[in-house]
């Protein structure tokens, strides 16, 4: 079996075959052309499956109907021959993947059955407004300044921009085009940038939220301070704020359920090792 890498002028034709009952953000913005990515089909015409990569994501995506045959029989073969030197190529030496439905999970284990799969869980949080007007907002606290993250923000004078700007660049194709399509808001404490909450992708009203702060400036509530300035922007916009994050991650969700979040659903992430290189 043949796959084709799609081009990206037929990656909206693409969104009818992904899992309405989740939001899938991460896919339909690939799909709608904002955020970097790939589509490998079976077909050129009418495809019923595809597997997507997300560059952001590092990792993988089986969406569409999960019972075609004719689809799976050969996708192994395919991410193990042919796929992982593109992988390679982009710096990685494992194969990440999981399903736009929870059908997936075991598909993908019987697809990949040859294969030692570290599986893992993912947590998808909701927004509840509600929640969000109940919660206590982090207080301002003195030495911390928070700025929004656009063009402007890179005329101040901080020592530490790489630590934003690289986290951008791996989820957009240039600052230009983050700033065209998203923002984030950042904590500066002792002229550096201790936190950040960013746009990871954007589909429609709703930004996913990606969030990082310092080794040593973590449990001082500057993460806190970042997101709440982020949801707030967002609201103001009539904009919706979506979190998705490891389940081991556990102060990460914690902060995203005292502010206002809800576990909506959690879905299995697959990884494989790939071999080295001879």
């Amino acid at each position: 079996m043949i796959m084709f890498d799609l081009n990206k002028k037929y990656f909206k034709d693409m969104q009818h075959i992904v899992y309405k009952q989740w939001d899938n953000i991460e896919i339909n913005a690939v799909l709608n052309g904002i955020n970097p990515g790939w589509v490998f089909v079976n077909e050129q015409i009418n495809p019923k499956t595809a597997l997507l990569w997300s560059r952001g994501i590092e990792g993988f995506y089986f969406i569409g109907e999960p019972d075609n045959d004719q689809f799976n029989q050969n996708a192994c073969d395919f991410v193990m021959n042919i796929l992982d030197k593109r992988i390679r190529q982009s710096g990685l030496n494992y194969f990440e993947v999981s399903g736009d439905r929870p059908e997936w999970d075991s598909i993908l284990e019987q697809i990949f059955d040859k294969q030692e799969l570290i599986k893992s869980r993912q947590c998808v949080y909701k927004f509840d407004l509600e929640r969000w007007k109940d919660h206590e907002m982090r207080s301002d606290q003195k030495g911390v300044t928070v700025y929004r993250i656009d063009k402007s923000f890179f005329q101040n004078r901080i020592e530490n921009f790489s630590f934003v700007e690289d986290e951008i660049l791996r989820w957009w194709n240039s600052l230009e085009h983050f700033f065209e399509h998203a923002f984030g808001y950042c904590v500066v404490c002792d002229e550096i940038i201790v936190s950040y909450c960013l746009t990871n992708f954007v589909y429609g009203n709703t930004y996913t939220l990606g969030i990082e702060t310092l080794k040593d400036y973590r449990r001082k509530g500057y993460c806190q301070i970042a997101v709440e300035a982020f949801i707030t922007d967002l609201l103001e916009h009539d904009s919706v704020p979506y979190w998705d994050c490891m389940y081991t991650k556990v102060a990460s969700r914690k902060l995203a359920e005292k502010i206002g979040f809800y576990l909506d659903h959690t879905y299995a992430l697959y990884r494989i090792l790939l071999s080295e290189e001879e």
